[in-house]
């Protein structure tokens, strides 16, 4: 953990399944200690796009543009300057995936606490500090549940915890429901009111990122068959669709795809969800060598980024590469060397040569 005293750059891991307690620790330590920090920035790390977008807010804040115009150019490169050169500082990286996400955000030494939260094990760096957060035992989450005022007989309470589970966020939602519904345990796991989606949404997440893909799948089968309204369905079939991908049962996937764009038919020019509906068809039709379908299709999907992000923006890089590959895999050579130059010149305007993402961009 940060030491009070500790002058030297600091980085710290907590890690451990969904709903363990990640946030609430974080969240209680900035509570604790947040007054010996002149600054704290909350960043969602889910991809590098959200990442920079934080970076962007960060500059205007502090006016980092100003201060460092005669040195560097790009958002990334400046907030890494300034956390070389300034004291005194926590950046929350939440919601990591993997290290490498942020790897390029951050430099090699800085004068400031940097505490990243992430539900996998990221570096097996002895440099780093981890707290490595575990699901409760059974014997725990009875302490917990009677921390939280809820007691009945052992049994019932055993039946209790194997229905929701052992993880900390889960047991305190469900003894406030219990208690706010003035409920025994017994007509709790009666009753259908309690929000099943959002517990099985989140039980498939975890499932999903262990790679226990039935499993996964199995929880988002049952949101399905909780949910009457079709429309509101449509991120668990995204869902669903991105594991039968990632398992090659291609027509499966697809088939959740297009089910997803007829039921959003009204908003094809305006949601994000079809943008990625669009690029992941696009990406099945690489695959399978349809190479005009999975062009037009990245394109389409592009036309929404554009309108949503603006031209300068990772997800666009992302994109034109892909339509890149396409060129390249049927052997449009000088059509793709066009494309790939538009997302390089991008990647270096945002991120800045040194980059990985703008290295490959070279290199290809």
């Amino acid at each position: 953990a940060f030491s009070r005293n500790d002058v030297k750059a600091s980085n710290v891991i907590i890690s451990g399944v969904g709903g363990v307690g990640k946030t609430t620790i974080a969240k209680k330590y900035i509570q604790v200690y947040g007054y010996l920090y002149d600054l704290i920035w909350w960043i969602s790390a889910e991809s590098p796009e959200t990442v920079l977008h934080e970076y962007e807010q960060l500059t205007i804040k502090q006016k980092l543009f100003e201060k460092y115009q005669n040195e560097e150019s790009n958002v990334v490169d400046i907030v890494k300057l300034w956390m070389s050169s300034t004291h005194n500082w926590l950046f929350v990286f939440d919601n990591v995936n993997e290290y490498a996400i942020i790897e390029p955000f951050i430099p090699i030494e800085h004068k400031g606490h940097i505490l990243i939260i992430s539900r996998n094990l990221l570096l097996k760096d002895s440099s780093i500090d981890e707290i490595r957060l575990q699901e409760l035992t059974l014997e725990q989450a009875k302490k917990m549940l009677d921390a939280q005022g809820i007691s009945d007989n052992d049994e019932q309470i055993t039946n209790l915890i194997k229905r929701v589970g052992c993880l900390p966020s889960m047991l305190k939602d469900v003894a406030h429901f219990i208690k706010s519904n003035n409920l025994s345990i017994k007509e709790f796991l009666l009753n259908k009111e309690f929000n099943i989606f959002d517990y099985y949404n989140n039980l498939a997440t975890v499932y999903k990122e262990q790679g226990n893909y039935e499993n996964a799948l199995e929880c988002y089968f049952k949101i399905l068959e909780s949910s009457k309204e079709e429309k509101n369905n449509i991120n668990t079939y995204f869902a669903i669709a991105t594991i039968y991908q990632e398992l090659g049962e291609l027509n499966k996937a697809l088939e959740l795809y297009n089910n997803i764009l007829e039921l959003r038919k009204s908003d094809l020019n305006d949601d994000i969800l079809i943008a990625k509906t669009l690029n992941n068809i696009a990406t099945i039709c690489l695959q399978t060598r349809e190479f005009e379908k999975a062009k037009r299709l990245y394109e389409k999907s592009i036309e929404i980024l554009y309108k949503e992000f603006g031209e300068l923006h990772p997800s666009i890089a992302t994109a034109l590469s892909n339509i890149a590959s396409v060129c390249r895999t049927s052997n449009k050579y000088v059509e793709a060397l066009m494309y790939n130059q538009k997302a390089c010149l991008i990647r270096k305007k945002l991120l800045g040569d040194e980059h990985p993402d703008t290295a490959l961009s070279y290199m290809d």
